[in-house]
């Protein structure tokens, strides 16, 4: 009996401070995104943030270099943002996933289950490789969203 008491003690323990740690790293990381939109470099990529809202998005894609939005009609390059167009040479590695968090919440239909969020490799010419992170359109919803645009222009 004593044992049993002894180990659901501990297991209390074991989830109380994994909660703590928990509720720390999310405090941090929402630190992080304040700072990140209160930054220079956000308030220049917010006028593409606000723009893309309207649009069809296929692919929102974050490297430390660069973000770039792609449309699903027309096809190709909406807008790319090179993050050397202010002082810094690249983000590093926190903040492209950062970056990734808050464009999440402030495009938001990229949060919805229309679209899904994974992470690349992105491979330099030197042989190096950084993490970049992609929205992607799903395959259904992007023929759904096709069906209808040739739809429209066919009863046009």
């Amino acid at each position: 009996m004593d044992r049993l008491v002894i180990a659901g003690a501990l297991c209390c323990l074991l989830a109380l401070a994994l909660w703590i740690a928990n509720w720390r790293w999310t405090r941090r990381e929402r630190l992080r995104m304040v700072k990140l939109r209160g930054s220079k470099m956000y308030a220049d990529l917010y006028h593409l943030v606000r723009l893309a809202r309207e649009r069809e998005l296929d692919q929102v894609r974050i490297e430390r270099t660069r973000v770039t939005f792609t449309s699903v009609c027309p096809p190709g390059v909406l807008f790319e943002y090179k993050i050397r167009n202010i002082s810094l040479r690249s983000l590093g590695k926190d903040r492209t996933r950062v970056l990734a968090e808050v464009l999440g919440e402030d495009i938001a239909k990229l949060n919805s289950i229309h679209y899904s969020l994974r992470r690349y490799r992105v491979w330099r010419s030197d042989g190096t490789w950084e993490w970049g992170y992609a929205y992607t359109l799903r395959p259904v919803y992007k023929a759904r969203l096709l069906k209808s645009r040739k739809t429209v222009q066919a009863g046009a």
